[in-house]
């Protein structure tokens, strides 16, 4: 932390204090990526409530972007993937794909999951059966997005009994991820 507060990244209190354990509010992020890594590097923070505490997506969002940009260049092409059964992901992905300015691709299943499918307390519910069965694969809705013009992939999804849902590696299985950033 000292390094960091040397080099003029991140400043402590006026009164001499760093506070390493003090919450980082969205403004702060912004302001630490941008001396850090230049003009334009905080840009993927949302400033709409710049007072407000940054969440983990948040930061995790703004430093991919800046690193990826960093490695990939700013022409990079993103897309952000997911598979969301009960809309929860979709909304962290829609945020994802508006901070970074990629492309959003839903994954959905060829058989759509129903309430009693997604019933995790019966265990012959669909969802427990499909991930006890390390084999399955449930089919995705049409075609699946064209990897070839991305560089970087954000795959978002629920957890289903300690482990992504089995549409995941179905996704996964479809395309071809070589020098992909996942």
């Amino acid at each position: 932390m000292t390094r960091v507060a040397e080099q003029g990244f991140f400043h402590g209190y006026g009164d001499g204090r760093f506070g390493p354990n003090d919450p980082v509010t969205r403004e702060q992020l912004s302001i630490v990526l941008e001396r850090y890594g230049g003009t334009d590097a905080g840009a993927g923070v949302n400033l709409a409530a710049p007072k407000e505490y940054a969440s983990r997506a948040e930061v995790a969002t703004a430093l991919y972007t800046y690193l990826s940009q960093a490695e990939h260049g700013t022409g990079s092409r993103i897309l952000v993937a997911y598979f969301s059964a009960t809309g929860t992901t979709r909304g962290v992905a829609e945020r994802i794909a508006d901070a970074t300015g990629g492309d959003l691709y839903e994954i959905v299943p060829e058989i759509p999951y129903t309430t009693a499918d997604l019933d995790y307390t019966d265990d012959s519910c669909r969802a427990n059966r499909e991930q006890k069965d390390s084999a399955v694969r449930p089919a995705i809705s049409g075609s699946t997005e064209d990897l070839g013009q991305y560089d970087v992939v954000f795959l978002g999804y629920p957890i289903w009994q300690g482990q992504p849902p089995r549409i995941v590696s179905t996704f996964l299985e479809s395309g071809n991820f070589d020098g992909k950033t996942i």
